[in-house]
């Protein structure tokens, strides 16, 4: 797995964070959901081995920074 930074801190939560250096809003639109749903299944499948309950998958984050402002709503910070 190759994540550009990657953490858990002491409680077990899991940080992971992108560099986005894609400047055309329209293409980071389009991609950036996808991308999260792309990292999300990575860092689960590395942290859930097969046959796993479900009820042990961590808490995850992850952060994107963008050089562009990829929704085009004036805002440094968005959060789902």
């Amino acid at each position: 797995m190759k994540l550009d930074m990657y953490l858990e801190d002491e409680n077990g939560r899991v940080v992971d964070t992108e560099m986005q250096n894609k400047s055309q809003n329209k293409v980071v639109q389009e991609e950036l959901p996808l991308r999260v749903r792309y990292y999300q299944g990575m860092i689960d499948q590395e942290i859930l081995p097969s046959g796993t309950d479900y009820i042990f998958l961590k808490e995850t984050y992850i952060i994107f920074i963008c050089t562009c402002d990829p929704f085009e709503i004036m805002s440094c910070i968005y959060d789902a």
